[in-house]
């Protein structure tokens, strides 16, 4: 027998375009200025690798999520 917790399905996130005019949002923290830089520098990196508009959307939806759960 298996028993497993029961996880309710969450539900689907709409598809967001990032353009001029609808911007991502990225946030970034750290505790120290040093940190932060060196987070900015890596997600800059990323983008200039070839980063889609899609693949943005998708850091920073999870960017932002994450910054409400880790509160």
């Amino acid at each position: 027998m298996i028993v497993q917790e029961y996880r309710a399905a969450e539900p689907a996130r709409a598809r967001v375009a990032v353009t001029p005019q609808r911007p991502a949002v990225v946030v970034l923290s750290a505790r120290r200025e040093e940190r932060l830089r060196e987070a900015v520098h890596r997600l800059l990196s990323h983008v200039r690798q070839g980063c889609t508009d899609e693949d943005l959307a998708d850091i920073a939806y999870t960017l932002q999520v994450g910054a409400r759960r880790w509160r």
